[in-house]
């Protein structure tokens, strides 16, 4: 999670937590779509590889990583 997103989260944990508004973040990092593609495309594969090289699990997320995530009541 970038810092902004951490500073976000929690922000908005202070700001409404006293409402009991729960607040999540999920920052899956690159995730595999078409536009990414056409963009790795444009940079080469070196570029792409070293993005790949530089994500915590070593690869890009799919969509599918995130279909169950949603709503935590």
């Amino acid at each position: 999670m970038t810092r902004n997103h951490d500073a976000l989260t929690r922000v908005w944990t202070a700001e409404l937590g006293p409402r009991g508004v729960t607040v999540n973040a999920v920052a899956p990092g690159l995730v595999d779509t078409a536009m990414l593609r056409a963009a790795t495309a444009r940079m080469g594969e070196e570029a792409a590889k070293g993005m790949v090289a530089r994500t915590p699990l070593g690869y890009w997320a799919s969509a599918r990583h995130y279909w169950r995530i949603g709503p935590l009541n």
